[in-house]
């Protein structure tokens, strides 16, 4: 019964767009558009255009949509609830790939591994440094987090042995004792079982990678990927998408105007 009322009422919306808007919105052939995003009716195109996938799906929540920045996320949310309704949209997976990995985290990392906690990296580090009697003036707090979230970006991580090469930015530079610092870090976290933000990625990525039933149930879930052509991917959001986006499952179809990619489930 909800379904069909909510059938009647994206219906009853799209009949209600502009005959152009409708018939651009109803066209899923691969066109790409080159718009204006400062252009409020073309963003209510993009809208109409999701919207339109919606309806298609196999159910709500079957888009994923991954945003550039959470205002923007924010702005999707708020324009398809005028659409669908504002207690649908709690639904919908519209997302940051930040905050896809804190919804995840929550969903699957918690249930298994409940002992887990989040730490600000701030004071850990800050005891490191002064552990390692290292200067701050060299090693200040900003320059070490940025460091080390930029080694965890790239899945530059500790081997077994809790060891991490030094990457030429740091054996060539002033930073030459980073390695021992993110080492020190990495082992410290380990085994007190504590994480920091940059360990989401890390913790989804690798739980995909451990658990296919875990990674084919997220596969399954959605006929359509919906990701921001404006976001600057790091290499772990790459890797991670790279494995959502079975290719076997997954074809690349439309662009959504200039800013996002669809990727389509193959029929």
């Amino acid at each position: 019964m909800a379904l069909l009322k909510l059938e009647r009422i994206m219906i009853s919306y799209l009949k209600e767009m502009n005959e152009d808007f409708y018939t651009v919105t109803s066209k899923i052939d691969g066109r790409q558009y080159i718009l204006n995003k400062q252009d409020d009716g073309i963003f209510n195109l993009i809208i109409n255009k999701i919207v339109r996938l919606m309806y298609e799906s196999s159910h709500l929540d079957s888009i994923l949509i991954l945003t550039d920045t959470p205002s923007h996320t924010c702005e999707l949310k708020s324009r398809i609830a005028l659409c669908i309704g504002e207690k649908r949209v709690q639904s919908l997976w519209i997302n940051t790939f930040y905050d896809f990995y804190v919804r995840f985290y929550r969903t699957e990392i918690l249930p298994i591994n409940k002992t887990i906690e989040i730490y600000d990296s701030n004071v850990i580090l800050r005891n490191i440094i002064r552990h390692l009697q290292l200067d701050k003036k060299i090693y200040n707090l900003g320059a070490v987090i940025n460091e080390i979230s930029y080694a965890k970006k790239n899945l530059i991580l500790p081997d077994e042995n809790g060891k991490v090469d030094n990457l030429i930015r740091w054996r060539n530079g002033k930073l030459r004792s980073m390695s021992d610092i993110y080492a020190y870090y990495w082992n410290f976290c380990k085994k007190r079982n504590i994480i920091d933000y940059d360990d989401f990625a890390i913790k989804t990525f690798f739980l995909f990678n451990e658990r296919p039933d875990i990674l084919h149930k997220y596969i399954g879930k959605f006929d359509n990927i919906l990701v921001s052509n404006e976001y600057n991917q790091s290499y772990i959001d790459s890797r991670m998408l790279s494995l959502l986006l079975d290719r076997t499952i997954y074809s690349e179809g439309e662009w959504i105007d200039y800013r996002y990619t669809n990727y389509r489930r193959n029929e």
